[in-house]
């Protein structure tokens, strides 16, 4: 047992052991008293200080805690003595046989350093000439040429003079240049600097030399401005990681655990958390499981900046490099067992299988089939909404609690039989067909008949005994030619992809009613062509522009262009709907220019859309060769949106010239499609029509 003392050296505290403190404050003692109390003496005396806590904290480990004699020995043999120093002749301050003759350890190797003694700007270039022992001026040269060859030494000196730190004490000066931190050569490097003031002092206070002093002190400003710029990004950043890697963390870990953390709005009336929703998919086992190491793979990069953040803010070195290899490991392993584990789960849903079930319909009265869907509450409805496409399921939450529900899927396609008929296509995955196959007939499907309504329960239910196995039901209503079908709103979200002569999106069709024709399911409703000739204006160009008496912006165009978006218009005090227009410009089979207005509307029969089709109202006016098309039709706001559309056909002679103004850009983008051009190529230019259709003019 030994007793220990505790130090401060150069600002450091050390804890060493006491006839270790004996010698070392002997040799400190002998420093000062060869030095001597002058200013130059105290500042010798300070550097070897910092260079000996330089060389006692590597000594310093987990392992040993306190400085021992044994330390010091080695130490001083680096250092040398003032003995050493004395036994040398007078010219050891201007050469380094001194510090050879005493130097007994390890020669310093170089290390780059800002020699800001010797410095222009930032001492950057002096820096680099120490280090490698060039003539500084070299690279003053080369960082000039290159500033201008592009002017890219000029980022480089600057991020050079951020990274790479000043030499400011005498250890750091003689480390620069690749000499021995021993007391000889500290001592020759003070004395030097003392010199340098000396005669820095001693220049005569010129102009030139006021204003050499006055941009060095700029431009160190400006050195020491970056930097505290720096260090506040610094600050800023770390903190930023720290909160940034506290929030992810709660929020993972309430994602994969907690109550309505993670699943919000509809889903969260189902499921209360992501283990809630896994449990019913696969065994809780491995669900725990997969959502452990889950939490694992996403917890440790947050680890990692959470880290990060406090070493900017602090700027400690870790020493302990093994918990960094056994996170890696463990984060590793934990990623390779998460994808094991995964890839097994999904074994038990490789094969998929269905069931196909066709039921004949009882006769149709006056051939129109109505198809309704009990109506839903507000929150059944969302889930309709957001996850019809989908082969996401919910428990039944009425007075069936063991029993999942998805969503049912609508078609339409035609048949040749006599009667309508209702297939219903039950799909289900398994660990193999014969698995899928028991899954699938499992599917129950409710829906009733009462004369021409067919009424069909929105979502089909399975036993939640086996777990899901992404269940998946589809009713095709075949439809024989002639026969009417009417969607009404309640089935909005069921219906999928139903192909229609109209090309109407699924959600467009409800509440219409829709005939089976030989060439698909076609829009029952009513259209009318109206074909007015302009007058006559010679051989001129047709320059057709747009009109707009309303002030709608050209991007609304855009919007009202897709045919199930109108817009509001008061006109004169009265209120209206609004749609844009379908241009096209065709060919003419007499000589006259003609205006084709060809209008169409849907209704729950003829006579109403033919109703509809009257209240469309639309305007275009003529002057010389100048057509002024309004870009939008409009009807009464009594009338409703009834599908009503309006497409505008400029019918053209062979050989006419027309000019399309670029505001039509928004309403000729069906005939850009038809014709396999771009709308811009067609505005702002003039084309001639020809047997084939319109050719752009040269």
């Amino acid at each position: 047992m030994k007793k220990t003392v505790i130090i401060n050296i150069n600002g450091i505290v050390f804890h060493i052991d006491e006839d270790a403190y004996e010698k070392l404050q002997a040799y400190l003692d002998s420093l000062s008293h060869y030095f001597g109390t002058t200013t130059e003496g105290r500042e010798i005396v300070t550097d070897i200080e910092a260079r000996i806590a330089e060389l006692l904290q590597p000594k310093i480990t987990d392992n040993k805690q306190s400085v021992t004699v044994e330390d010091i020995n080695e130490i001083l043999a680096i250092l040398g003595s003032p003995e050493d120093i004395a036994a040398s002749d007078s010219s050891a301050y201007e050469t380094e046989t001194a510090g050879e003759a005493t130097y007994t350890g390890k020669r310093t190797s170089r290390r780059l350093y800002r020699d800001v003694e010797n410095s222009t700007i930032g001492g950057v270039c002096s820096g680099l000439g120490a280090y490698f022992d060039i003539d500084p001026m070299v690279f003053r040269i080369l960082f000039i040429a290159l500033l201008f060859a592009g002017g890219a030494s000029l980022v480089i000196y600057i991020i050079l003079w951020i990274v790479i730190p000043a030499a400011r004490t005498s250890a750091q000066k003689l480390e620069m240049r690749g000499k021995d931190i021993n007391v000889s050569n500290i001592e020759k490097s003070v004395r030097e600097e003392f010199n340098n003031i000396k005669t820095n002092m001693s220049k005569p206070d010129s102009v030139a030399n006021r204003l050499s002093g006055f941009v060095q002190e700029l431009i160190a400003f400006l050195g020491v401005f970056i930097r505290g710029v720096f260090n506040v990004l610094r600050y800023i950043f770390g903190a930023f990681f720290i909160l940034l890697g506290i929030m992810l963390s709660v929020a993972i870990i309430g994602a994969l655990y907690f109550k309505n953390f993670a699943i919000q709005g509809d889903m969260n009336e189902y499921f209360s958390s992501a283990q809630d929703f896994l449990y019913n998919i696969i065994s809780p086992l491995n669900a725990d499981t997969l959502l452990f190491l889950a939490f694992i793979i996403l917890a440790l990069p947050i680890v990692g900046l959470i880290y990060l953040g406090l070493k900017l803010i602090i700027q400690f070195e870790a020493r302990q490099k093994w918990i960094v290899i056994t996170l890696s490991v463990i984060w590793i392993f934990a990623i390779f067992s998460f994808a094991v584990l995964a890839l097994k789960e999904v074994e038990n849903f490789r094969s998929n299988n269905q069931i196909q079930e066709i039921i004949p319909l009882n006769t149709v009265p006056k051939g129109i089939l109505y198809i309704s869907s009990p109506r839903t509450n507000e929150k059944e409805d969302e889930f309709l909404e957001f996850f019809n496409h989908s082969r996401l399921f919910v428990p039944v939450k009425d007075n069936k609690p063991n029993e999942f529900a998805g969503i049912v899927h609508i078609d339409v396609e035609k048949t040749t039989s006599a009667t309508p008929e209702l297939e219903i296509i039950r799909e289900a995955r398994g660990e193999d067909r014969a698995e899928a196959l028991e899954f699938a007939k499992a599917i129950k499907v409710n829906y009733t008949q009462n004369d021409s309504l067919i009424t069909l329960d929105p979502f089909f239910r399975v036993s939640n005994d086996k777990r899901w196995k992404f269940y998946y039901t589809k009713v095709i209503i075949r439809l024989p030619v002639g026969t009417k079908i009417y969607f009404d709103e309640n089935t909005r979200h069921l219906l999928r992809d139903i192909e229609n002569v109209n090309e109407y999106w699924h959600q467009q069709m409800v509440n219409k009613t829709w005939i089976m024709t030989d060439n698909g399911l076609e829009l029952l409703g009513s259209n009318t062509s109206e074909v007015r000739p302009i007058n006559d204006f010679g051989n001129k160009t047709l320059n057709l522009q747009l009109r707009d008496r309303f002030g709608i912006d050209r991007d609304k165009l855009y919007d009202h262009n897709d045919h199930d978006n109108y817009g509001n218009l008061m006109l004169n005090g009265k209120k209206y709907y609004y749609g844009a227009i379908d241009l096209d410009v065709r060919k003419s089979e007499s000589e006259q220019i003609l205006v084709e207005l060809v209008k169409t509307s849907a209704g729950r029969n003829s006579a109403q859309a033919d109703n509809f089709l009257r209240e469309i109202e639309y305007n275009y006016e003529q002057n010389d060769s100048v057509l002024w098309l309004d870009p939008v039709f409009r009807f009464p706001e009594n009338s409703k949106w009834n599908d009503q559309r309006l497409k505008v056909i400029v019918r053209l002679p062979i050989n006419q010239k027309v000019y399309i103004n670029r505001d039509f850009e928004p309403l000729i983008e069906r005939m850009a499609s038809a014709n396999n051009k771009w709308t811009g190529e067609y505005i702002n230019n003039t084309w001639t029509m020809k047997s084939e259709g319109l050719v752009k003019m040269e």
